[in-house]
């Protein structure tokens, strides 16, 4: 249990699971108090368990209401094997909501260390009940070693529901693919690539970064026929396919091309494209600066450079600049892969280069959108446009957070299309863990492509769902000359706990969703990543491209990709 918490405490934002230590209604954090949690957050990670109970004592004496103190100190006690007084503190903190399901898992915890299974069995049910998701951590957690040959334990995990039960609504599956092991968290990114295999339908690539130890691994698929027609494997580290997407043809043989980031290869990261046609490397590109992690982010650009070849993009999101370790966004020839044009996030730590799209103006101009999740006002995001004219990037303008905003730009921007008929495409924007209707909802926002002025908000309302989690262009689904989007709230919990959900919005009225899918399955994360990808059945409708990375079916994040009939 502890070691876990202690280095998912310094990923906060990214687990869905994690408590929020600070918040009592709308009050905000006491210095004291955010100081001494610091501390105190610093002393357990060194596993100065007993420092940390000292910091914590008074603490937890002056801010009684509080959720943090006696969270962290039910910790420190778990730390120095002070069982019994850690079962006190943490049934302590089942008075506060915001921390009542870590709570119980924890008492649920001890319990079973001290080899009392009714109880353990009867905590981690009201832990289950209060809101705890994370069964990939409940099943591989060490302290239930003792309780794992319970049936009662067993019954805690999921059915796996059939096709015929897996949604809400009326949904038809046109495909299914799962991920071939545990862990590999398959259909983290999944995006089109032209036509492959010469069907006259649009095929995708997806991947799985976690595979072999975070080796990474590629796989293309034919959308019509659903056959695995390339695969690529990284290296144990490397994280091959922590991004990749489909190019236009880069080396002339007449079939279009792709390109994935490694941001763990080589100490850099490397990006590699690859031939559509038979898998094989075209181009390798290494980062400049050791742990920069060149390749988090990877784009199609179209022909930056005008010598009739597309070009692609990197993100390097710890790459040195003006400021080290700012972040850097670089553009690369894809007929030579020599550098055509890089640009620079402004203050360390910005995370620039974290998410990019480019969307062609005609005449050899084009938009380039940048995501730098951590710039701004209180680091809580900015996405900054660029108009490139012959190979040249000029700052047209940028998208800042506000103060509900937690990382506006991460790891998902598009161009939708020209929502407002202004003749210049549209600039789309999430930040997926954005505070402004409910803690953790999320929020996507379109703004005009020429000003910058914001055209569309869309917010979601469910605490922790996590709208926003997809690049969500879904094409012209309703015919009406706008493109639409697709969303997912891979956290949702309409069908069952974290079992995920995808909203389709018509941009020309997007008061409210025109289609909702919402997925039954416990834990399957439905909508981690989500996008169009054209009439596939040929049935005359747009079908949508949709993946559950951290799907229980058939083991804790094996990960799973579907193609769904558009309606």
């Amino acid at each position: 249990m502890f070691h876990r918490l202690i280095c998912l405490w310094a990923l906060m934002g990214c687990v869905a699971w994690l408590p929020d230590l600070y918040s009592q209604s709308n009050v905000p954090p006491d210095p004291q108090l955010v100081e001494g949690m610091q501390n105190a957050r610093s002393a357990l990670a060194q596993q100065n368990f007993s420092g940390a109970e000292m910091l914590l004592r008074p603490l937890v004496e002056k801010f009684p209401d509080r959720p943090g103190p006696i969270y962290l100190l039910g910790q420190s006690l778990y730390g120095q094997k002070r069982l019994d007084e850690a079962l006190e503190a943490f049934n302590t903190g089942t008075k506060q909501q915001s921390i009542r399901a870590n709570c119980f898992y924890n008492i649920a915890c001890i319990h079973s260390l001290q080899n009392n299974s009714d109880k353990a069995i009867e905590s981690l049910q009201l832990a289950l009940r209060s809101g705890f998701t994370d069964l990939a951590k409940l099943q591989q957690d060490a302290d239930f070693v003792n309780i794992r040959g319970d049936q009662r334990y067993q019954n805690l995990f999921p059915k796996i529901l059939s096709d015929d039960e897996l949604f809400v609504e009326p949904v038809r599956i046109i495909h299914k693919w799962a991920g071939e092991s545990g862990g590999d968290e398959f259909g983290w990114t999944a995006r089109r690539m032209g036509d492959v295999d010469g069907d006259q339908v649009t095929d995708f690539v997806t991947t799985a970064p976690s595979h072999q130890n975070g080796s990474g691994k590629i796989y293309v698929y034919s959308s019509r026929s659903g056959k695995l027609l390339h695969t690529a494997l990284g290296k144990p580290g490397d994280r091959l396919g922590n991004s990749a997407t489909g190019l236009e043809d880069v080396n002339a043989d007449n079939v279009p091309d792709f390109v994935a980031g490694a941001p763990g290869s080589e100490g850099t990261g490397v990006a590699i494209v690859y031939s559509g046609a038979d898998g094989t490397e075209i181009h390798r590109v290494k980062g400049t600066t050791l742990d920069a992690q060149f390749g988090y982010e990877v784009g199609d650009c179209g022909d930056i450079d005008g010598d009739g070849v597309s070009d692609f993009l990197v993100g390097e999101l710890a790459g040195n600049g003006p400021n080290p370790q700012c972040g850097r966004l670089a553009i690369f020839s894809g007929k030579t892969a020599s550098l055509i044009c890089e640009l620079f996030g402004e203050r360390t730590g910005d995370g620039f280069g974290n998410a990019a799209a480019v969307a062609a103006l005609g005449n050899q101009e084009f938009l380039l959108a940048i995501g730098a999740p951590n710039a701004g006002t209180a680091n809580r995001g900015q996405v900054y446009v660029y108009h490139i004219v012959d190979s040249k990037p000029t700052l047209r303008f940028t998208i800042s957070g506000n103060e509900q905003s937690v990382n506006l730009g991460q790891m998902f921007i598009s161009f939708p299309g020209d929502i407002n008929r202004d003749g210049t495409p549209d600039v789309y924007v999430s930040d997926f863990s954005d505070n402004t209707r409910a803690p953790g909802a999320g929020k996507v926002v379109v703004h005009c492509g020429k000003s910058g002025d914001e055209l569309v908000a869309i917010f979601g309302t469910q605490r922790g769902e996590g709208l926003g989690t997809s690049p969500s262009d879904a094409g012209d689904v309703d015919g009406d000359g706008i493109g639409d989007l697709i969303i997912g709230a891979w956290q949702n919990t309409a069908g069952a706990p974290a079992a995920g959900r995808v909203y389709l919005y018509n941009l020309a009225s997007p008061e409210s969703p025109s289609r909702t899918i919402t997925c039954r399955q416990n834990s399957d994360t439905f909508g981690f990543d989500a996008c169009g990808i054209g009439d596939v059945d040929g049935e005359g409708k747009i079908d949508y491209l949709l993946t559950s990375a951290w799907s229980w079916c058939p083991n804790p994040k094996t990960g799973r990709v579907f193609i769904i009939a558009g309606e």
